[in-house]
């Protein structure tokens, strides 16, 4: 074997290692993506029965946090007025989102950022004891305020408005409470 064919089947290798890693970073970022938006589904379905059981409204918050990620919605928290004291409190954990994780803040794609709680939280909705929300049932024809996008927060800032090729969105219909995960 000569030195030329040694530095071709080198540059080869190189070549094949480097398009092996690009595709498991974006397998790996794909399936946190996944989990994430299934445990946020799950956790959102868990407050909206929550206000069954409590026969009371749960207002879900989300937040910005982390100060590790300045200015990224990375976090909810699920809160209920407590009837003998009539403050808002905590109701379980603060939920996380995976540390690559952030909600695509864009009135497009993830509207509720946008909505004001009872409370006066800015971020937020509340499910109701019957079943249904606080989101607005009617709205423009360029937004969805019923919807959250969840991206790898390695494709902040989107420019042009247009959804990144890793995505997850949770539309929530505000009569049924029901959430779709797409």
């Amino acid at each position: 074997m000569t030195l030329a064919e040694l530095l071709l089947v080198l540059l080869l290798i190189s070549v094949l290692v480097g398009m092996s890693t690009s595709m498991m970073r974006d397998s790996i970022e794909s399936q946190q993506l996944n989990t994430t938006a299934t445990a946020l589904t799950h956790q959102l379905s868990n407050c909206a029965l929550q206000a069954v059981r409590l026969n009371r409204a749960v207002e879900i918050r989300f937040l910005q946090n982390d100060p590790a990620r300045p200015g990224q919605w990375c976090s909810m928290q699920a809160w209920a007025r407590d009837p003998a004291s009539g403050t808002n409190q905590p109701l379980g954990h603060l939920f996380r989102l995976g540390e690559h994780i952030t909600f695509l803040d864009s009135p497009e794609h993830s509207g509720i950022l946008g909505l004001k709680t009872s409370s006066g939280h800015i971020g937020g909705f509340s499910f109701h004891p019957r079943g249904s929300t606080s989101l607005p049932r009617i709205f423009a024809k360029d937004s969805n305020p019923n919807c959250l996008t969840l991206i790898p927060s390695r494709f902040l800032p989107v420019r042009d408005g247009s959804l990144p090729s890793l995505s997850r969105t949770l539309s929530i219909h505000p009569t049924s409470g029901k959430i779709t995960l797409y």
